[in-house]
């Protein structure tokens, strides 16, 4: 049932973005391709080249964070986890998994948008003519500025899941904050949208396992990070190479999110690739 709902979402959403990029002047790849194979069982954290096969790389080189800096926004670039300043207290729960890829049967990709301070009207419209799967990791102070907005948004079948409270870089913070930044988004979703946020992402990519553990604490399942990311400048995938079958791409609600989006469905549509919800590629979903 779900391969047969997921092949009837990625021919509706290839006629829409086929009309979609018509109007905007720009004509849809002529050729097609052969679906891409199925590549195996997904890590949870990006490897080393090649992806996506064993063995896996060593953890120095595993533990690879795709952090977008507060300077320069949109980027995605390599950096290693952070030395915890914080450790959780004892008898603190386990750490989540994180996860970096979806799962890449059926050439899928995930798109996700984080923050939620410019909620778009061209975006939501898209959504509600093409039920485009987006998933917006929103913060909770943004949420409240713009509630109707994202009421709307989970109407046409957006998902939202955790972006935290109010944004600050959680390795910098004593675990107890964490936790709350973690769980005051949570409780404030439940209350405002009546949707219960699955998994959470972090503030600038600021990841170790105190962060992790506090996820756990404060309820979530997992954490998601990214493993390309679409803005102003472009497309920017982890490894530099093409985009591919799997990957998680970052977004932001910016003012320029939906022209930024018209031209990420032309680059899937050129590669071959569909847009799926979130959660029809994480293992997360079945927890």
């Amino acid at each position: 049932m779900r391969s047969a709902v997921l092949g009837r979402l990625a021919l509706g959403l290839s006629l829409a973005a086929t009309a979609l990029l018509s109007s905007c002047g720009v004509s849809a790849p002529k050729s097609s391709a052969p679906a891409p194979t199925q590549l195996g069982d997904v890590p949870s954290q990006p490897p080393a080249t090649p992806r996506l096969v064993a063995p896996a790389p060593p953890p120095a080189v595993q533990r690879v964070t795709l952090a977008v800096p507060e300077a320069t926004p949109h980027v995605a670039h390599a950096a290693a986890p952070k030395t915890p300043i914080y450790l959780a207290p004892p008898g603190a729960p386990p750490p989540v998994p994180v996860y970096w890829f979806g799962s890449p049967a059926g050439g899928h990709v995930y798109i996700t948008i984080d923050d939620g301070w410019t909620p778009s009207a061209q975006v939501l419209t898209l959504m509600q003519k093409t039920h485009l799967p987006l998933t917006a990791f929103l913060i909770r102070n943004a949420m409240a500025e713009h509630l109707a907005y994202w009421k709307a948004f989970v109407a046409a079948g957006g998902v939202v899941e955790d972006h935290t409270v109010s944004h600050p870089d959680l390795v910098l913070q004593p675990y107890s904050e964490v936790v709350n930044q973690w769980s005051g988004e949570r409780q404030a979703q439940i209350s405002w949208l009546g949707t219960t946020p699955t998994v959470g992402r972090p503030p600038y990519g600021g990841l170790n396992q105190t962060v992790e553990q506090a996820a756990n604490a404060a309820g979530l399942k997992g954490i998601v990070m990214w493993s390309a990311s679409m803005g102003p400048r472009g497309l920017v995938t982890w490894n530099g190479r093409p985009i591919q079958a799997g990957d998680i791409i970052l977004m932001h609600w910016d003012p320029g999110l939906y022209n930024e989006l018209v031209a990420l469905l032309k680059i899937l549509a050129e590669h071959h690739l569909t847009p799926a919800p979130l959660f029809s590629g994480l293992p997360v979903a079945a927890q």
